[in-house]
């Protein structure tokens, strides 16, 4: 239906057969089309000033020709490219089509397994939503969840109100923690309604009353978890599953009472069979040619910025298992709940923190949650004072005499003074460290870049300074209570282990050229050196203290603690050594392999103006420019030492049998480990086949060729594995 202003006749273009004849050249008409049956009689009203003019349109198109079109000067081309046809959805971004949903939607008489392939649908709406898409285009991209009450299936209608209340709990957390990306932001200009009207109990006792209810009408018991359910068991646990869910929000939500939280991680696993039973079930939902009938994709596209990114929700078997993903994460956050000690936190945090090969996690939920339990107000999850658990860090990890109770000095005021005040300036970098990890892995390598390593300077040059004013006091008193370099090879220690992360992320995500990877792999061989030299110094104190205290301790029982305590950290750093230097092996095998590779063309530096090579190695190790320890190893120091290009040709089968060398004894040294943890395990199977590789290229298999190498990062993400092609 065309339409036309009667309100302003002057302004309109009136529409007869003679304009048609008069106007033959590309002509173009101001009106807006409208299907017939779009426009309903609530909105009759809003067109009373509008004549119909459509008859008059069709008289006069039979006179044009294909591709001629009417046009006036107050109307050009751009206009007529821009009108909308009013209530199709494609252009009329405003059309929810509440009518025709409303007319074929979610009917009371609905078939069950209609009802089980609707609520699977929005399983799949959620699980999109975690993968991190907006809210526009997974969950609220169906009409019912903003407008529930014009659901008439009762199913529906409880399980649509409870997902929209699990939305608004998880919205809040991520909004609460920061560790979203802008796109997982957005929703907060959206002003949805979440039903913040209805308290919680409402909703459960709806839950409740709607299984009853239906259990009552098909004669069912509570639903059992066996192998062969039936249809109207299925679409119980589907109801159950959504109630566990809700659960686990309202007890998340307690936080930051510890109490809950185990009856949280309970309720996950008992979400997570559920969701092992349904998956099976899905057959029992019925086939949907169009989605759209139901309500489903009638997005608000205003709500999203301009050229927005296209969004497909996830098939239900992928659904599934991203929320069984999302589920064992949380409770994987739940469970570092239960840690004592600020050690064991973070390396669970940073194991945590590290995507595994599995796709969808960890996702922006599971780490807003982690992020927000685990530096509540300033308080280690709430409940414990911060500068307490560093203390006692500190003290179990190199067991400084400042912080040791037998100790002289630590009874001095002086030196509980700069204890506490070195703990007040290190606490909100430690925080900061801590918040970095709850990020996602590909914002840690930006986070790292800007802000981080300027604090762990700071934090670096600050622990110096206090070494060096406790060094003081421990003197007037033996020096056997010297007070050298503790607090600073705490720092340094997790500071090496940041560096050599940022420098490994970069392999993650395919940030490093191929020609790249010689000076990468050359300064992870120094840090890892750094490293195992900043643990034999820890042995060192470790020992020196042991030795000062046990000549004061009292009776020959405190001194067997002292030397158990003394040999159970020194053989875990000795452990850590061995490994590092496994490592480091490893790194100089990648080394010789390069550089054999590099004399065989198979890898071809691109040719350079005056400088770019030295721009390029410094922007990738500029971050590092902030610390002074460990020294930045600057251009000239590569180009001295290890320089690709003052390679001779004549070495290239020495260099591949030295690389599968360094390979051979790194394999030898994993398989010294009795018990491998699954890294170790990867890396050893990454290092065999480095060492036929090695062993193939030095016989001269595949070498008559230019072709690049493959450098593939499928089984681990720090230690590729070398293809010839």
């Amino acid at each position: 239906m065309a339409l036309r202003n009667t309100t302003n006749q002057s302004k309109e273009l009136e529409l007869t057969p003679k304009t048609t004849q008069e106007s033959q050249c590309n002509p173009n008409i101001k009106t807006a089309t409208i299907p017939d049956q779009a426009i309903a009689p609530s909105i009759q009203d809003i067109f009373s000033d509008y004549e119909n003019i459509t008859e008059a349109i069709r008289t006069a198109c039979i006179e044009l020709d294909l591709g001629e079109m009417i046009h006036v000067d107050s109307f050009t081309l751009l206009d007529g490219m821009s009108a909308i046809e009013l209530g199709d959805a494609k252009t009329d971004e405003k059309c929810t089509q509440k009518e025709a949903i409303l007319e074929s939607g979610i009917r009371e008489d609905m078939s069950d397994g209609e009802v089980i392939a609707v609520l699977d649908q929005l399983l799949c709406c959620l699980a999109t939503w975690l993968e991190g898409n907006t809210l526009v285009q997974t969950v609220f991209s169906f009409y019912y969840t903003v407008n529930s009450d014009d659901i008439q299936n009762r199913i529906v209608r409880c399980f649509t109100r409870t997902l929209v209340k699990i939305m608004f709990s998880f919205k809040e957390a991520v909004h609460r923690a920061g560790v979203q990306e802008e796109e997982d932001a957005m929703d907060l200009s959206f002003n949805y309604s979440f039903l913040e009207d209805i308290q919680p109990n409402a909703i459960k006792e709806e839950l409740a009353n709607t299984i009853e209810w239906y259990c009552s009408n098909k004669n069912l018991s509570p639903a059992n978890l066996m192998d062969d359910l039936t249809l109207e068991e299925s679409l119980v646990l589907r109801l159950r599953l959504i109630q566990v869910l809700y659960s686990v929000t309202c007890l998340l939500d307690m936080f930051p009472d510890l109490s809950f939280m185990e009856t949280a991680y309970s309720h996950i696993t008992d979400a997570i069979k559920l969701i092992a039973f349904i998956s099976k079930t899905h057959c029992y939902a019925s086939e949907v040619t169009q989605w759209s009938v139901y309500g489903f994709g009638s997005s608000d596209l205003t709500l999203l910025p301009p050229n927005p990114r296209k969004t497909s929700l996830l098939p239900f078997n992928e659904s599934a298992v991203c929320l069984k993903y999302s589920l064992e994460d949380i409770a994987s956050v739940i469970s570092i709940l239960r840690h004592d000690n600020f050690r064991a936190i973070y390396q669970a945090t940073t194991s945590f923190s590290k995507d595994p090969i599995e796709k969808f996690r960890p996702n922006v939920l599971a780490r807003s949650y982690l992020k927000s339990m685990i530096c509540y107000r300033e308080h280690l999850f709430g409940n414990f004072q911060f500068d307490i658990w560093l203390k006692d860090e500190i003290k179990f990890f190199c067991n400084p005499p400042s912080l040791n109770s037998t100790s002289k000095m630590s009874a001095k005021p002086q030196t509980r003074k700069l204890v506490n005040l070195f703990l007040t300036h290190v606490q909100d970098t430690v925080i900061e460290v801590m918040h970095y990890l709850c990020l996602s892995r590909a914002r840690q390598y930006t986070t790292l870049q800007q802000t981080i390593f300027q604090s762990l300077g700071q934090m670096l040059a600050d622990a110096d300074s206090f070494d060096v004013q406790l060094h003081k006091i421990g003197e007037q008193f033996s020096p056997q209570e010297a007070h050298t370099g503790y607090y600073v090879s705490w720092v340094l220690y997790h500071l090496l282990q940041i560096m050599t992360d940022y420098l490994q992320l970069g392999f993650e995500y395919d940030l490093y050229s191929l020609f790249e990877y010689h000076y990468i792999f050359w300064y992870l061989e120094y840090l890892l050196g750094c490293r195992q030299s900043c643990g034999e110094m820890i042995q060192n104190l470790l020992a020196a203290t042991s030795e000062a205290v046990g000549k004061k301790g009292k009776g020959s029982g405190a001194k067997k603690r002292n030397k158990k305590d003394l040999e159970t950290k020194v053989q875990a750093f000795d452990s850590e050594r061995i490994f590092l230097n496994i490592l480091r092996l490893i790194n100089i095998g990648y080394l010789r392999a390069i550089e054999g590779l590099k004399l065989a063309n198979k890898i071809i530096c691109p040719e350079f103006d005056l400088g770019k090579k030295e721009y390029c190695y410094e922007q990738r190790f500029l971050p590092f420019s902030y610390l002074s320890t460990p020294s930045p190893l600057l251009y000239e120091k590569y180009v001295k030492n290890s320089d690709i290009d003052q390679l001779n040709p004549e070495d290239r089968d020495k260099m591949l049998q030295s690389s599968s060398k360094h390979f051979q004894v790194a394999k030898t040294g994993l398989d010294n480990i009795d018990v491998k943890s699954p890294e170790q395990e990867k890396i050893l199977k990454v290092v065999k086949m480095n060492i036929v590789t090695m062993n193939l290229a030095a016989s001269g298999h595949k070498m008559n060729n230019t072709n690049p190498p493959q450098f593939d990062f499928s089984i681990s993400k720090q230690f590729p594995i070398i293809r010839l092609f």
